[in-house]
C-alpha cells in the first residue's frame, strides 16, 4: 500500500488578530444604538410677536444725517442741541412714535455715532434704519 504524504504542519501559532469581524460586530452595535436612541423630541418655547391688526403704518419721525453731516429732523435742519431735545420730547409720549434713521451714503460717521448716542440717551428704543434702494 501506498504511503499517503502529509504535508509538514506548521506547529507556530497564528499571533495576528483577525479584526474584520469585530469591525463588523461594532458597526452593527452602531446601527442598532442608532435606532434604538429616541428622537429629540425637547421644543423651546419663544413669544413670538403678533401683527397689528390695524392697517395703518405707525407713525414715524424721520432723522437724516447729510453727507456735510447736518441732522434733519422731518426734512428740516435741526442743531444737536434740538434733535436732543426733540428725542427726548419723543419719548416722554405715551406711546413712543418709530424712529427712523437714514443717513447719506457720505455722511461722516461721527455724526451718525452722535445720534446713536443721543438717542440711546434719550431711552428711545422703536428705531428703524432706512436704506437707500440701488438698481443694478
Amino acid at each position: 500500500m501506498a504511503k499517503l504524504r502529509f504535508a509538514a504542519v506548521n506547529e507556530e501559532p497564528i499571533s495576528t488578530i483577525n479584526t474584520t469581524p469585530m469591525i463588523d460586530v461594532m458597526l452593527v452595535m452602531i446601527v442598532m444604538l442608532i435606532i434604538a436612541l429616541p428622537r429629540p423630541t425637547h421644543k423651546v418655547a419663544i413669544d413670538l410677536p403678533s401683527a397689528s391688526q390695524s392697517g395703518e403704518p405707525p407713525v414715524s419721525n424721520q432723522l437724516g444725517i447729510t453727507s456735510k453731516g447736518l441732522y434733519l429732523w422731518n426734512s428740516e435742519s435741526i442743531s444737536a442741541a434740538a434733535l436732543q431735545s426733540q428725542l427726548i420730547k419723543m419719548k416722554t409720549k405715551p406711546d413712543p412714535d418709530l424712529l427712523s434713521i437714514t443717513t447719506d451714503k457720505d455722511a461722516p460717521y461721527e455724526r451718525f455715532d452722535e445720534a446713536m448716542v443721543m438717542v440711546k440717551a434719550a431711552g428711545i428704543t422703536k428705531i428703524s434704519f432706512a436704506g437707500n434702494p440701488t438698481t443694478f
